[in-house]
């Protein structure tokens, strides 16, 4: 179990990976099994920012945002979650997406920057596995890929990103395999990486 003790910089771990591979699901375990921690998404963030700043009128539209748009969004998403007064949380956040120009930055490394978090970690999966849940959550209709093979191609684009990002941010990063079958495991590995970020080793696991 993960124990918090007084600790003045925040344990700040962001969780990404391409649509479909399971960061949800997999914060969602993670805050079950430890209910300290507290779990911020972005995506929300933003669509509720935007909404509430008149930008667009639902989260279906965030999509259809320039990137100077999305950049302000993401900024004030990330000034939301700065100033919050939780000692571990985990953003889930993705930091590339596919629009309609090709693709761009989901979460700038400005933004980032802001959120000074103290690691980095890249959920993966098996491609068609996440081919399959997207097709399931559009209902058949329209996946974000057209194939598992471009999954694979985003996953690896995702992957490398991120090693970028930790490059410059100087934090460590982990790549954590998900699958179906083995959700609990994949909590267990995030969790264990949150209590190796702690910068006084105030966590435990």
């Amino acid at each position: 179990m993960i124990q918090q003790g007084r600790c003045s910089i925040p344990t700040r771990v962001l969780l990404t990976g391409v649509p479909g591979v399971g960061k949800s699901t997999i914060a969602s375990r993670i805050q079950s099994l430890q209910p300290d921690i507290v779990v911020h998404e972005v995506g929300s963030a933003m669509a509720e920012l935007g909404v509430r700043r008149g930008i667009i009128k639902s989260a279906s539209e965030l999509h259809s945002l320039s990137v100077a748009q999305r950049a302000v969004l993401q900024d004030a998403a990330a000034e939301r979650i700065r100033s919050s007064s939780e000692n571990v949380s985990l953003v889930v956040a993705h930091v590339l997406v596919r629009s309609s120009s090709g693709f761009i930055a989901g979460f700038s490394q400005e933004a980032i920057v802001k959120l000074s978090v103290t690691g980095i970690v890249l959920l993966s999966a098996y491609s068609g596995e996440v081919y399959g849940r997207q097709v399931m959550k559009v209902g058949g209709k329209r996946a974000v890929a057209s194939s598992p093979t471009e999954i694979e191609l985003f996953q690896r684009l995702v992957e490398s990103s991120v090693v970028q990002q930790a490059m410059l941010l100087g934090v460590p990063f982990e790549v954590v395999e998900n699958s179906q079958e083995r959700i609990g495991h994949t909590a267990s590995s995030i969790l264990r990486f949150l209590a190796e970020q702690d910068p006084r080793d105030s966590l435990h696991y």
